[in-house]
């Protein structure tokens, strides 16, 4: 009986439907920039190698949505975290910019 619970429970799972969500509330899963959680995988992992980021690093990506990009590098015990560019904000830079 306590097989199921252990499935169900498996970190791989919860982390993977986790992603998956993510990848989904930042709009990857229609159209031409649609990604498979795989695709994802693979397509963050190559950006991760290229950027040389080892897992002792921090990293905050600005303009994060959902998070999807910097989920996976949390999975693996990086310390991550990240905000979003609103417009609204942006515009207010461009004002105050303006009015000096």
């Amino acid at each position: 009986m306590e097989k199921w619970k252990e499935i169900w429970n498996k970190e791989d799972r919860v982390n993977n439907i986790v992603l998956e969500t993510l990848i989904k509330a930042d709009g990857f899963d229609v159209g031409s920039g649609s990604f498979s959680l795989d695709d994802w995988k693979k397509y963050t992992q190559e950006f991760y190698t290229k950027l040389n980021i080892q897992q002792t690093d921090t990293v905050f990506d600005v303009g994060c949505g959902s998070g999807a990009f910097v989920y996976p590098l949390y999975i693996q015990k990086n310390t991550v975290g990240g905000g979003r560019l609103l417009f609204g904000a942006y515009r207010f830079g461009k004002y105050s910019d303006e009015r000096e």
